[in-house]
């Protein structure tokens, strides 16, 4: 005897639009990596310069505490340089990215500028001179690129 065993699929529904993602914001995501970037150059800079350390050095054979300061090692002095330039660095991006976020450029109307001057060679477009308008439609350059 030959058993049949019938299964039933589940009926999936699917929805035709996506769930969206919520939209990451990244200039503040940039702010805070810079002031992190500064924050840790000021941190690093101030232990070692502030630093008191002594160590034991032998004398005549005498053994005679030392004082240890970043001055005293050319690589320490590097460091300190170094660390001062990302400090500088840090801070002065942070505040460029700040003032851009609250007065930002209008990148659309520059890339929108570029590509009516210089054209778009894959899709084959004329360049457009956009020193002079005429009504509201740009005149178009011929082979001398001069406005026609």
């Amino acid at each position: 005897m030959a058993s049949s065993t019938t299964t039933i699929e589940p009926e999936i529904k699917s929805s035709s639009a996506p769930i969206p993602l919520p939209a990451l914001d990244y200039s503040k995501i940039d702010v805070i990596l810079r002031f992190l970037l500064f924050g840790a150059s000021v941190s690093a800079l101030a232990s070692i310069v502030s630093s008191d350390e002594t160590e034991l050095v032998l004398f005549q054979g005498v053994p005679v505490l030392q004082p240890a300061k970043f001055k005293y090692s050319p690589a320490l002095i590097y460091f300190v340089c170094a660390f001062t330039v990302s400090g500088f660095y840090g801070l002065l991006t942070t505040i460029i990215s700040i003032s851009l976020i609250q007065n930002p450029p209008p990148p659309s109307l520059l890339g929108c500028a570029y590509t009516g001057d210089s054209g778009l060679s894959n899709r084959n477009s004329q360049k457009h001179c956009i020193c002079r308008f005429e009504g509201k439609q740009p005149r178009r350059l011929d082979q001398n690129l001069q406005c026609v």
